[in-house]
C-alpha cells in the first residue's frame, strides 16, 4: 500500500472518529436523561481540557523551548500560558462588558466559537505533525494519539455546542468543519513539510502551544466546571467524571 493511500485512508478515519464523537451529545440531549448526561459530559470535558492544557499542551511548549536552546533561565512557556488565560479573561470579562446578564449570555453563546477556533487550530498543527513523519512506528504512534485526542475534543466540543443552544444545523455544519481540520493539517505537512519545518516551525509550535494551554486551562476552570459546579445536584458524580476526563486524557502523554 503506498503512502498516499495509508494518508488518504488516516484522513479518512480521524474524520470518522471526530464525526461520531462529536454527535453523541447531540444524540444523549434527545433522550430522557439527556440533560443529566449532559451536565456530567460537561464535568469529563472540564477534565479533559485541564489535562490537554497541563499535560499536554503546555508540556510540549516546554519540550519546544528547550529544543531551541532557551529550557533555562526564564520559564517563558508558562509565562506564555498566563498570557493566553489573561487574554481570554480579557476578551470575554472586559471587552465584553455589560449587565451582567447580557454579557452572560454572550459569553455563552462566544464560548462555543472559541473552543472551535482553539481547538481547530491545534487540530490542523497536530495533523501537520503527523504528515510531516517518514518513519512508519512514530507516523502509527501520533496517529493513535490525534484519534484519541481528536475523540475526547470533538465530544467535548459537542458539549459546548448543545450548552451554548446551537441549532442542529449550525452543530453538525461547525462539526464537520472541526473534523476535517485534522486532514486539513495532514495534507498540509505532507505538501509542504519543508516549510513547516526549521527554527521559525519550533518558535510558531512553541508559543502556539503555551498559549493555547492558557486557553484550556481558562476553558476548563472558569468556564466549564465554574458552571458545572454551580448546579448543587450530583456533585459527586460530576466530580468523578471530571477525575475519569483528566486521568484519560493524561494517560495519552503516555504515547503523545
Amino acid at each position: 500500500m503506498s503512502e498516499e493511500v495509508i494518508k488518504i485512508l488516516t484522513a479518512i478515519i480521524i474524520f470518522a472518529v471526530a464525526v461520531g464523537a462529536g454527535l453523541l451529545p447531540l444524540r444523549m440531549g434527545a433522550t430522557k436523561r439527556g440533560d443529566v448526561i449532559l451536565m456530567l459530559g460537561l464535568a469529563f470535558a472540564g477534565g479533559v481540557f485541564l489535562a490537554g492544557g497541563l499535560v499536554h499542551l503546555l508540556v510540549d511548549g516546554m519540550e519546544s523551548f528547550e529544543e531551541l536552546g532557551m529550557g533555562e533561565g526564564f520559564p517563558l512557556a508558562f509565562a506564555i500560558c498566563g498570557l493566553g488565560l489573561l487574554a481570554v479573561l480579557l476578551f470575554e470579562k472586559v471587552a465584553a462588558a455589560g449587565t451582567e446578564e447580557s454579557t452572560a449570555v454572550s459569553a455563552s453563546g462566544r464560548q462555543p466559537y472559541l473552543l472551535l477556533i482553539v481547538l481547530s487550530a491545534h487540530s490542523v498543527i497536530a495533523g501537520a505533525s503527523l504528515g510531516l513523519q517518514t518513519s512508519g512506528s512514530a507516523f502509527l504512534m501520533i496517529l493513535l494519539a490525534i484519534l484519541a485526542h481528536k475523540g475526547f475534543a470533538a465530544f467535548s466540543l459537542g458539549v459546548s455546542f448543545m450548552r451554548g443552544g446551537l441549532a442542529r444545523q449550525s452543530y453538525r455544519r461547525l462539526l464537520l468543519f472541526f473534523a476535517c481540520t485534522t486532514p486539513v493539517g495532514l495534507l498540509l505537512g505532507t505538501l509542504a513539510s519543508s516549510a513547516l519545518s526549521g527554527t521559525a516551525a519550533l518558535w510558531f509550535e512553541a508559543v502556539f502551544d503555551s498559549l493555547a494551554a492558557g486557553t484550556f486551562l481558562y476553558v476548563a476552570t472558569m468556564d466549564l466546571m465554574h458552571d458545572v459546579f454551580e448546579e448543587v445536584s450530583i456533585r459527586a458524580r460530576k466530580y468523578a467524571a471530571s477525575c475519569v476526563g483528566f486521568g484519560l486524557m493524561s494517560m495519552l502523554a503516555i504515547w503523545a
